[in-house]
């Protein structure tokens, strides 16, 4: 059991884990002091990275919802997402539609 937000949750560790090390882990500490819940990266971007790099996206990314379903959570799969400034107000998209030439990001990309 940790302690997440005053809450009492089931964890698992695998092999030499630290119980706990999970949660607060990288991809805690990549959120740094922001409260965000969610990551959101335009598809653009994803796009103008190497197929190498593209193809270990998409691995991560059907292992994290292999996980989720075999623990019963349910995703969403579609949100709508609007782009706003540090005072939260809306602003245009900063990144381009993924089918609109995009910067192509990696090595032999320039």
């Amino acid at each position: 059991m940790d302690n997440v937000g005053g809450e009492q949750i089931e964890t698992t560790t695998h092999g030499d884990e630290v119980p706990g090390t999970r949660l607060n882990g990288p991809i805690h500490l990549w959120f740094s002091l922001s409260y965000g819940n969610y990551l959101v990266i335009p598809r653009a971007l994803l796009q103008s990275m190497p197929v190498e790099w593209q193809e270990r996206m998409v691995k991560c990314l059907e292992e994290l919802k292999r996980e989720a379903d075999a623990a019963g959570v349910e995703c969403v799969s579609t949100y709508r997402v609007h782009p706003v400034d540090g005072r939260g107000r809306f602003i245009p998209e900063p990144v381009p539609h993924y089918r609109r030439a995009p910067v192509l990001f990696g090595s032999g990309s320039r």
